[in-house]
């Protein structure tokens, strides 16, 4: 009964059937370890019109992710990913089976179609060499990728590599590895395929890694009440990494193993990490304080022949006191762009269950310069307050702000909340009994 409103508004659904099955399941028997992950969706705008609510994505995200450490795509992907895996640890190595169906909802559905992983193999070992200091590790994968229309294909890709340390100095930590990699490709047309290259293809290509550094640790006495010293670890290090320009433009492109780029790369850095050491009802402690490393590159591939150097990468971490935890990132380049991107990240966690997260991004070369914010505070009379907001400075637009009070009693809660975006506002009286509407066993109703 309401053309209009999909149609005006580009909708992809009409209202006669509507649904979103989700669901995951981890299971461990004799070593085993399964994981199973559903996310199939009637249409794509589905999960960003109920974003909210006990069933919206939002809540069951955060759900889904505080019991299985896991949650969901992001809720404006096209394609919902539905896997199933097993993983077998050994001493030395593992062995690790996927099943991957993709639910499909975009509204362009032309060749070509998803593709299906039936199934996929990874096999993976580290072995040492006798009594020499040599390693032998290896990647071993097979995949079979399936696809409605379009090309898809058996891919065996083998990946051994020697590694060692070298003996330059008992003060320095010296290393090389060399690898070789051969892939084998069976090539598939399924549907209206348009491959017209060989039945079978085969890349070869090798790669070497060196790295030589040192650490440096001291301990500084400081004259606190609490905190009498902290530790500084200074490690200075300079790497080279080759990969050889190999053509592959035979070769169907599944995903990213298929286009290894070349690769001719010296790096430096400094990488620095600091811990106090304290006294706290009479017993002594140590504890993370934070970090700071600097890198950059030089780039010897012809291409970048005018401006060989890469830009320079800052990592500051800090976290003054257990509470809070502060990460910040930035690339400078040395060619005159200056800063082209910004990251700050903090978060602030009370014992008493109060939080307040913030997450700033910047980036240049992508035109993104936005701000998120979530924070619960605990008020008075087993009150609880809810605040949510993420904004695009750049385009000057609040994407959604999320407002909630919730009153909590032993078997019942109340919430009274309400979601605005740029199309839409919703207000909500949410009640809740305990153990009804959460996950099997769980009661979420006090978080």
């Amino acid at each position: 009964s309401e053309v209009d409103y999909y149609h005006d508004g580009n909708y992809s659904h009409t209202n006669s059937s509507r649904y979103w099955l989700r669901g995951k399941a981890d299971h461990n028997f004799a070593g085993w370890i399964t994981r199973l992950d559903l996310d199939i969706v009637s249409d794509r705008d589905y999960l960003t019109e109920f974003n909210t609510g006990l069933t919206g994505f939002t809540t069951s995200h955060d759900r889904f992710r505080e019991i299985f450490g896991r949650g969901f795509q992001d809720k404006t992907a096209d394609e919902r990913f539905n896997t199933l895996r097993v993983l077998k640890s050994w001493q030395d190595m593992s062995l690790e089976g996927e099943l991957l169906g993709i639910n499909d909802v975009r509204l362009d559905k032309s060749n070509p179609s998803p593709l299906w992983k039936l199934p996929a193999l990874k096999h993976t070992g580290l072995l040492p060499m006798g009594d020499t200091r040599i390693n032998f590790d290896w990647d071993a994968d097979y995949v079979n990728y399936w696809r409605e229309d379009g090309t898809g294909a058996n891919r065996v890709d083998l990946y051994p590599r020697f590694s060692a340390p070298i003996p330059l100095s008992d003060y320095l930590e010296s290393t090389a590895s060399l690898g070789v990699r051969d892939t084998v490709y069976f090539v598939q047309e399924y549907g209206e395929a348009s491959w017209t290259g060989d039945d079978t293809e085969n890349r070869f290509m090798a790669n070497l890694e060196t790295e030589i550094g040192t650490t440096l640790a001291r301990n500084f006495s400081y004259n606190g009440k609490e905190i009498h010293s902290w530790k500084h670890m200074f490690r200075p290090y300079v790497k080279y990494s080759y990969t050889p320009d190999v053509d592959q433009t035979d070769l169907p492109i599944l995903d990213s193993m298929d286009r290894i780029p070349d690769v001719n790369l010296f790096s430096y850095g400094l990488d620095n990490f600091f811990n106090i050491v304290g006294l706290k009802n009479g017993r002594e402690y140590e504890r993370y304080l934070g970090f700071f490393k600097i890198s950059q590159g030089y780039d010897f591939r012809e291409e970048f022949t005018d401006e060989p150097f890469t830009p320079v990468n800052f990592k500051l971490g800090f976290m003054p006191v257990r509470e809070l935890r502060l990460l910040y990132k930035t690339d400078v380049d040395v060619y005159g762009d200056g800063f082209q991107t910004h990251s700050l990240e903090g978060g602030y966690l009370s014992s008493r269950g109060d939080m307040l997260l913030a997450d700033y991004s910047y980036n240049e070369p992508y035109n993104i310069d936005s701000i998120s914010l979530n924070a619960r505070l605990k008020l008075f009379y087993n009150l609880l307050a809810l605040y949510q907001v993420e904004r695009s400075i750049s385009g000057s637009l609040t994407v959604e702000e999320n407002i909630g009070l919730v009153y909590s009693a032993p078997c019942w809660s109340v919430e009274v909340s309400s979601n605005t975006t740029p199309d839409d506002q919703k207000f909500m009286l949410v009640f809740r009994l305990a153990n009804i509407g959460n996950p099997f066993g769980f009661d979420l109703s006090g978080r």
